[in-house]
């Protein structure tokens, strides 16, 4: 198993322990409108780069717009831009290096 590999797993797992520690938060049947942390927002901007549909669009949103759609709304739309952003970043390394 190389590096990445390994970190993607970590990062991987700290979204799943992420998404459950905010969601313990709010009990049963209780929205709240908060927004993610400057710490969320970080880790969210970090777990996309890594693992953007998965990470951020799929288990942060899914996992957190019930019981909190700010949060979620905000972390899908990171997770949308940072994908744009490796999308970008591929398109100009592929024609630089063309």
């Amino acid at each position: 198993m190389d590096i990445y590999n390994i970190i993607v797993l970590a990062i991987f797992i700290g979204v799943i322990a992420l998404v459950t520690q905010v969601d313990k938060k709010v009990k049963d049947r209780n929205t709240s409108k908060d927004r993610l942390t400057t710490t969320e927002k970080i880790f969210t901007v970090i777990a996309g780069l890594l693992l953007p549909l998965i990470a951020v669009n799929g288990i942060m949103y899914y996992g957190l717009k019930k019981k909190y759609p700010a949060k979620a709304k905000t972390a899908n739309s990171i997770g949308w831009i940072t994908l744009l952003v490796l999308i970008g970043l591929s398109v100009l390394v592929n024609v630089v290096l063309v």
